[in-house]
């Protein structure tokens, strides 16, 4: 009886966890723009909002899998890590969508763009990116879908993310012997 019930309960805080469900899809979601309040010194999961100049099979633009990969992520880093993530009332954590012109973008500590391969950026966008004067790292790979197909792309993508992380928070890089 008690595995039952850990069972049942822990498949209810799964579908917690993975916003989304039957009935609504991905698109179903309006944005959660970004407040001041959201930043309080917690890690907020920022989405970057942006046009798309085409929609392409497998993606939907700026809202590609939202919210759930924004909550789930959320979710992963209060499990893993001792990271500090702002969460509701509820214990869920907060996420937000951002404009790219927002002031609001650079309190962000990391931006989120999914499905960007179909992105326009906008005049304004451009200049207010360019000004921020921040450190952008930006991995396209052309022979690629909505995923990653090819392990080295993979391996690849891994490398820079494990580089970027320790640039910003510290620690170390593996090297792979040439």
């Amino acid at each position: 009886m008690a595995i039952a019930v850990c069972a049942v309960a822990s498949a209810v805080f799964a579908q917690r966890i993975w916003v989304g469900g039957p009935g609504r899809g991905y698109g179903g979601y309006p944005p959660k723009w970004a407040k001041a309040a959201d930043f309080d010194g917690s890690f907020v999961y920022c989405r970057g909002f942006y046009r798309s100049r085409y929609r392409e099979a497998g993606g939907s633009g700026w809202n590609t899998d939202y919210p759930g990969s924004d909550n789930n992520f959320s979710v992963r880093l209060m499990e893993l890590t001792t990271v500090h993530v702002k969460v509701d009332a509820d214990r869920q954590p907060n996420y937000v969508v951002v404009p790219l012109t927002d002031p609001l973008l650079f309190r962000c500590p990391m931006l989120f763009m999914e499905d960007v391969g179909t992105t326009l950026y906008s005049e304004e966008e451009v200049k207010a990116l360019k000004a921020a004067g921040k450190d952008v790292t930006f991995v396209p790979f052309a022979d690629e879908g909505h995923d990653y197909a090819q392990p080295r792309n993979l391996i690849s993508f891994f490398g820079t993310v494990e580089e970027f992380l320790a640039s910003h928070l510290g620690g170390r890089v593996e090297t792979t012997p040439t």
